[in-house]
């Protein structure tokens, strides 16, 4: 996927590239020795490996809050992309999704798996917003995890997949499934 480690101010760093249509239109890098994420100053913001949105597949695209929980995906044979800055996409600033439309237009159906937490929950509101509930499924991770890669170093691969397997469409107001209808007793014929 294109990750390498550079120095940057006497510092060690992973830098992961951000391609848009083949081009690197920005670099994430994040600090190995602490939680600390920079982006090239002046660089586009994308989604992570938007490109897989191009492919011809019915399969789902996986949208993740963070590059490492989409690596988890594409690792089990998902399509799958990442928000470039994180759960700051709760406060709606989703440029990059209206940059994306065409490429997301082409795609039949996503699983969003942001965070858990209070910011992931608004920015899923958010892509389900911007992309539309019909498009669009959640996944539910075990109690004490937040996202993908949790679920993957807490419980491992099989419980990954079953996280992404299962996940539940999202609720359509005034779509119902079958489901929902009560039984119906028989009718008397007069």
């Amino acid at each position: 996927m294109g990750l390498t480690s550079v120095v940057r101010n006497g510092k060690g760093w992973l830098s992961i590239p951000y391609r848009l249509d083949g081009k690197l239109v920005n670099r994430k890098y994040r600090q190995t020795s602490e939680k600390q994420h920079s982006m090239d100053e002046g660089g586009k913001l994308c989604l992570w490996n938007h490109d897989c949105l191009l492919e011809q597949s019915d399969k789902p695209v996986v949208i993740c809050e963070g590059e490492w929980d989409a690596l988890v995906a594409i690792s089990l044979g998902w399509r799958a992309v990442s928000v470039p800055n994180g759960a700051s996409g709760a406060e709606g600033k989703l440029d990059y999704l209206w940059n994306a439309q065409d490429a997301i237009n082409r795609v039949k159906s996503f699983i969003v798996a942001t965070d858990s937490d209070e910011a992931g929950l608004k920015l899923r509101a958010n892509i389900v917003a911007h992309i539309g509930a019909d498009k669009c499924s959640f996944v539910e991770y075990g109690a004490d995890c937040k996202d993908l890669n949790d679920t993957l170093q807490t419980y491992g691969v099989e419980a990954v997949s079953d996280v992404l397997v299962n996940a539940k469409p999202i609720p359509v107001k005034g779509l119902y499934t079958v489901d929902d209808f009560p039984e119906r007793a028989e009718l008397t014929a007069w």
